[in-house]
């Protein structure tokens, strides 16, 4: 099946319910024995960026069209049926596929219970990505989740730990980078004051007068003669403006600089923010999408604001040959990326300062096709 065509069914099987009707041409996705057609609790978790099912995902596929068998699988309703199992569904740990899966939960009167269940849940329960691969696992005793919930990044290591109570979070978690080290830590108190830490990925403490930048020069500053030094200068001699030590600050205000239209200006940022912070997963994504922007308007040395979604096309490749090491920084972004799980698409959400979400994505295996021959 083609791959678009996938992702843009599956995200119109969410919205189904049981009340279709026989005829309609409907079609129903069984996703590691996951029905993806009716509103269950916890599938609004599942936003349309995570719908994303590729064909090197996918370990086997069956396509049923007779209305005998589709009756027996349960699902009459439907003209068609795609059962699909993921790789990383065989490759699951017995352990693990004896937990339920969260998306099999129903709630009732602000309980959780298993399937059809007559009394509350209590036990482990675990949610999985449409890949397959591993998201979340809790446990919930007596239909209230309680205790750790542990979230997974791309490579099934765990990127936070957030604790609950009574079936709500408790505001205290801890954050870890990809090498394992912790990122962040939150306890809430009412009793005495919220304890908040922040740490690199080398395991050093960030001290507390680390601020992150709230605030942006105003766009019509950026378009003088003197943009790229004068501003450079500004930002890296002024700790109103920026914090020296703040990586994220060199993020934000790369993604600030590229979405006001300075590319040179917006690389230099973030590649401050991955000289200060290397593990640090979204200032390599945006660097990645800014380069390879720079290679295809590589005459533009200020643009228009971009108001809208970019991606790339293929250019001529002959032209690469002229900014080699511009090449190298792209394809260490590339393997980077995919060390940490990035195989097919990696974005990053800025928001501006109106509250508009602006995006940044790359297709990982175009961009190395075209960048790492």
């Amino acid at each position: 099946m083609n791959k678009t065509k996938l992702i843009f069914s599956l995200i119109a099987s969410l919205i189904l319910s049981t009340h279709i009707t026989k005829g309609q041409g409907k079609t129903l996705y069984v996703i590691d024995s996951i029905p993806f057609y009716q509103n269950m609790p916890f599938i609004k978790e599942i936003a349309a960026d995570d719908m994303h099912l590729y064909d090197d995902e996918i370990a086997s596929q069956k396509i049923y069209t007779d209305s005998v068998k589709i009756k027996n699988l349960g699902f009459e309703i439907f003209d068609t049926v795609i059962v699909i199992e993921t790789k990383e569904m065989l490759k699951r740990p017995l352990e693990l596929s004896k937990i339920p899966n969260k998306k099999l939960f129903q709630i009732y009167n602000t309980f959780i219970y298993y399937q059809n269940g007559d009394k509350p849940y209590t036990g482990p329960f675990i949610d999985y990505n449409i890949n397959g691969s591993i998201k979340e696992r809790g446990y919930i005793n007596n239909g209230t989740i309680e205790g750790i919930v542990y979230e997974y990044d791309n490579m099934g290591k765990i990127k936070k730990e957030e604790d609950f109570k009574n079936g709500f979070s408790a505001r205290s978690y801890r954050e870890f980078w990809p090498n394992g080290k912790i990122k962040a830590k939150y306890n809430f108190s009412f009793s005495s004051p919220n304890e908040y830490s922040l740490y690199t990925s080398q395991g050093l403490k960030i001290p507390k007068s680390y601020k992150k930048i709230t605030s942006f020069i105003n766009e019509k500053q950026f378009h003088s003669d003197d943009t790229y030094k004068t501003i450079l200068k500004l930002f890296q001699n002024s700790n109103y403006r920026i914090n020296q030590k703040s990586y994220d600050a060199f993020l934000f205000l790369g993604a600030s600089l590229f979405y006001n239209g300075e590319v040179e200006l917006a690389i230099q940022m973030l590649d401050s923010a991955l000289v200060r912070e290397p593990e640090d997963i979204n200032s390599r994504i945006c660097r990645l999408y800014c380069t390879i922007f720079k290679y295809e308007n590589s005459k533009l040395r200020s643009i228009k604001p971009i108001k809208e979604n970019y991606t790339f096309a293929p250019i001529d490749s002959s032209a690469l040959s002229e900014r080699p090491i511009d090449i190298r920084t792209i394809c260490n972004d590339i393997h980077e990326l995919k060390a940490q799980g990035y195989n097919h698409l990696c974005s990053y959400t800025y928001e501006d300062d109106e509250g508009s979400d602006v995006k940044f994505f790359v297709s990982i295996p175009d961009a190395e096709k075209i960048y790492c021959k």
